[in-house]
């Protein structure tokens, strides 16, 4: 029911039904109790008059008086006013105007008529109608009778006007529905028999005698045995004649979705390349792969629209269910094209080959448009291949297609965000993604990009319109591939478990264990490592040609990867989780050869100060020797491509409670990470280990790690008083362990903050902290001397020499700061190690800057300077020039301090990072060059 601008009436169940039972009693209405029983059944009784009454008054209120006058005991009715449009009078005035003109022959327009009248009806049939009396039962029938007249009128039109084919397809659903009328079964033999399946038409009479036998006891009317005789009679049908002579252009065409989105180059590219040419000596074939739920049917589908004016001799559809378990074989498609095409059954070739040549021979000097939609290889695609000019073929597949000449392929990725956000708009309507844009981004992006995720969420959310967004988005996020299930078999999961099935079981544990990858990209060589095997090559290969991996480019080595979509990734995890020993085995080579890998390339680096170097492994059974030989050729280069993973490594080593293989790794990122300043990326990693060490119940570890975060978060602006509570927590466990290198670092990081930290206050609070850190010094400095640990000890000789430093005693402070480079030194000239030496080095600067030993600082900074060119540390480096021209503005030589700024600075700006740094070289240059001026 609609208002008079078409607005759909939103009426509650017992309205609805009451509304319907009216309408169809017609003019003479219903008794109070016939309404009753219609509305409540069995249940109906005195209390119910009540409801009814108020029910109906509201009613009233939306139909008028006139339309719902007052009734009584005798009973209720609706009258229909000029201007009202009732479906059931439009449907009986369209189907007697039917009749009419199909008595007098106007077959076209009679059938024209009927569709419309038919096409009133919705699915499933008279669905508000209540069924709960007799006298609703009895209505029911009876425009059940009605409806099925008019079909079977329409169907003797179209067998009138020669539409057999399309006829057929409506007659077997027709027959499905009512499989005792007679009449139909006779419309479908005749169906059939027109459209050249005369076998198919005699067999269809024997099933149903065999039925009618079985059911009834009854033999088949005079009627249908008269119509058999008549079919037997027929000797005439030869196949390829028949084809020939009776062509009807086959349009198999699924309708086109109304809100395609996005695709607009290739679907450019589709249509300019198939779009026959009159120099043509081959047929044009496209190809359109791509992972399942990308949208290639759809493509497809909506190219072949777009071009069904250029193949006059109609377009065929061909599903091949490739990806099934049970994909179709080439011998029964082309028994069903050859049957859509009319070659009856009894003339049908045994072999393949003599069906392929039957297809080109009917479709020769025709131009029709073939999809094969779903293939899963080459051999899918030949047989079906028309042989003239002037055909043109679009192939659909997850697999990218070789073997198939001259085929232009096009590989279809997931929609962009934007095109993703208007196909859910589509759906859901423009206002609810305007309303929360945040949301609607964050449910395209856990769809992926792929159409079928992003219809599906868009389905399920048309169907709760009081669902927000947001709370959908927490759905997605907690169990996407069941947020993403809309019932039926339509789910996401489904369609990319049609991809797994199909594998063979070497591939299928192959896309199990590279779940276990993350969801950034992956190197080639990494599903060797996973699956522990030398090569595996061929099963990336497999996984890539099936869409189920995607290529995600080159790495800086110009080394390919490869990534799993994040749904994709789901499933297979999803998949891994039911097979235990294999993702146990999986995790801990994972584990074991990153481990390796890291720890070969850390080698590398010069190691970060405060920390001795990791120790080295002694083993590498576990990582491929080809990836060892790439890190020896460009080591950052290589933690630069992998540095993704490796962070993905150590959250998923916490998730599984193997801290200590976490740290492990951890340990071995953290010179790269300081190097390259992603201080944010260390600080969350070394949380995440920190918080998996103390579910675990390890102190040690947990604050070895809450160490490591607190030199981290004492690096940012505040930092020094947020990282002194864990520090103090740090200095705690550590003397409480006994532990007394880590307690000597401790120290040492907890005066170096303590002493930033007293340049933020005045006065007493000042000499407060330098006091403390201090005294922090000291202590540390003893307990790395008793604990013979020497990186310790460099580390709190700096950090005494800057507390005295900053408190004036600048005697203490440079002895301190001489005796760090002394320590540091020598424990160069034993292990090589010459990052601490520097380290030193710029700490006995910046205390002899403090003197005013502008001449030393210059020396000591030229011996830091050689040091930190071979390390390859930008940073470094320019914090070293930005000190030497320090120290040459306080001799005096203004113009080349400019030129070392200038230096630090372009250093800096190369980095690609406006730092603080390169902020304080700036200014420093601007004002050496002013004071050079002057």
């Amino acid at each position: 029911m609609t208002t008079e601008d078409g607005t759909p009436l939103a009426l509650q169940p017992i309205r609805a039904k009451l509304l319907a039972a009216l309408l169809t009693a017609g003019g003479h209405g219903m008794p109070v109790g016939e309404l009753l029983e219609a509305v409540w059944g069995e249940e109906a009784g005195p209390d119910h008059e009540a409801t009814l009454k108020s029910t109906l008054s509201v009613l009233r209120r939306h139909l008028g008086r006139d339309r719902l006058p007052l009734g009584g005991r005798d009973g209720y009715r609706i009258t229909l006013l000029d201007g009202d449009r009732f479906d059931l009078e439009d449907f009986r005035t369209l189907a007697d105007e039917g009749s009419l003109l199909f008595e007098k022959g106007d077959h076209e327009q009679a059938a024209d008529l009927l569709r419309r009248a038919i096409s009133l009806w919705g699915a499933p049939v008279l669905a508000d109608l209540p069924e709960e009396s007799s006298w609703m039962r009895s209505i029911r029938h009876e425009l059940i009778e009605e409806r099925r007249a008019a079909q079977v009128l329409l169907f003797c039109s179209m067998l009138e006007l020669g539409e057999h084919r399309p006829l057929v397809r409506e007659l077997r659903r027709a027959v499905a529905d009512d499989p005792l009328s007679e009449d139909l079964h006779v419309l479908l033999m005749k169906a059939l028999w027109r459209s050249g399946h005369r076998i198919q038409a005699l067999q269809h009479y024997e099933a149903l005698a065999e039925r009618l036998r079985a059911d009834t006891g009854a033999d088949p009317s005079y009627q249908l045995r008269a119509l058999r005789e008549e079919i037997l009679d027929d000797q005439d049908g030869d196949a390829r004649q028949r084809g020939r002579a009776v062509w009807a252009a086959p349009a198999q065409l699924p309708p086109d979705v109304i809100d395609f989105t996005g695709r607009t180059e290739q679907v450019r590219e589709l249509v300019a390349f198939l779009t026959p040419a009159a120099e043509d000596s081959g047929v044009r074939i496209a190809g359109v792969s791509g992972l399942g739920g990308v949208g290639k049917s759809a493509l497809a589908v909506h190219v072949a629209h777009r071009l069904r004016h250029l193949f006059p001799d109609g377009q065929l559809f061909i599903q091949w269910e490739g990806m099934s378990e049970r994909p179709r074989e080439p011998g029964d498609v082309l028994a069903d094209v050859l049957a859509s095409l009319g070659v009856p059954a009894a003339s049908l070739p045994a072999a393949v080959g003599d069906r392929t040549s039957l297809l080109r021979t009917l479709l020769a000097e025709r131009r029709v448009l073939v999809v094969l939609d779903d293939v899963s290889g080459a051999n899918h695609v030949h047989p079906l291949l028309p042989g003239t000019p002037g055909c043109a073929v679009i192939v659909t597949s997850r697999a990218h297609l070789t073997g198939v000449p001259g085929m232009r392929r096009i590989r279809l990725h997931p929609l962009d965000g934007g095109d993703a956000l208007s196909l859910l708009g589509e759906i859901i309507g423009s206002e609810r993604v305007e309303a929360e844009p945040g949301a609607a981004a964050e449910v395209v992006r856990a769809c992926d990009g792929l159409p079928l995720a992003v219809r599906i969420a868009g389905s399920r959310l048309s169907a709760h319109p009081n669902w927000g967004l947001a709370y959908f988005t927490e759905q997605l996020a907690e169990h996407a591939l069941k947020a993403l299930d809309a019932g039926g078999g339509i789910a996401v999961s489904a369609s990319i478990g049609e991809s797994y099935t199909s594998l063979s079981e070497a591939t299928r544990r192959a896309f199990r264990v590279l779940a276990l990858a993350g969801p950034g990209d992956f190197p080639a060589w990494l599903p060797a490592m996973l699956l522990g095997v030398a090569d595996a090559d061929e099963l990336l290969d497999e996984l890539t040609v099936r869409s189920l991996v995607a290529p995600s480019g080159s790495d800086g080595q110009g080394r390919p990867r490869y990534r799993q979509h994040d749904l994709i990734c789901a499933y297979a995890a999803a998949r891994l989780v039911e097979h235990v020993g294999e993702r146990d085995s999986g995790v801990w080579r994972l584990l074991l050869g990153w481990l390796e890998l890291v720890g070969h390339a850390d080698s590398y680096m010069p190691p970060p100060p405060w920390y001795p170097p990791p120790s080295p492994l002694e083993s590498s059974v576990h990582s491929p020797a080809r990836v060892r030989a790439l890190i020896d050729v460009d080591p950052d280069g290589w933690f630069s491509s992998e540095i993704g993973n490796m962070l993905e490594l150590v959250r998923l080593a916490c998730e599984e409670r193997r801290y200590q293989s976490a740290a492990g790794i951890g340990l071995r990122l953290e010179s790269w990470l300081y190097r390259h300043r992603r201080y944010r990326d260390a600080e969350d990693m070394w949380r995440q280990i920190m918080r998996a060490a103390e579910e675990g119940g390890d102190p040690r570890w947990a604050s070895e790690a809450r160490l490591r975060m607190a030199s981290l978060v004492g690096r940012q602006p505040g930092g020094p008083e947020r990282a002194l509570p864990l520090l103090n927590e740090c200095v705690s466990v550590f003397a409480e362990l006994v532990d007394r290198p880590r307690l000597a670092r401790a120290y040492g990081l907890r005066s170096w903050c303590a002493r930033a930290f007293a340049g933020t206050q005045d006065g007493d609070g000042r000499d407060y902290w330098l006091t403390a850190a201090l005294g922090d010094a000291r202590h540390g400095l003893e307990a790395a001397r008793y604990g013979q640990d020497r990186y310790a000890e460099i580390g709190c000789l700096r950090a005494a020499a800057r507390a005295a430093a900053e408190r004036g005693d600048v005697e203490s402070a440079a002895e301190w700061a001489r005796d760090a480079v002394k320590r540091a030194g020598e424990l160069a000239a034993e292990t090589g190690q010459t990052t601490y030496e520097a380290w030193a080095l710029t700490g006995l600067v910046d205390v002899l800057m403090a003197a005013g030993g502008y001449g030393q600082a210059l020396d000591a900074c030229r011996r830091a300077a050689g040091l930190v060119a071979g390390f390859g540390a930008v940073t470094r480096i320019a914090a070293v020039a930005e000190r030497e021209g320090d120290a040459l503005a306080g001799l005096g030589r203004d113009g080349e301090a400019a030129v070392k700024y200038a230096e630090a600075a372009a250093l800096c700006e190369g980095d690609g990072e406006p730092s603080r740094l390169l902020v304080r070289c700036r200014a420093k240059l601007a004002a050496a060059a002013h004071a050079g001026l002057g």
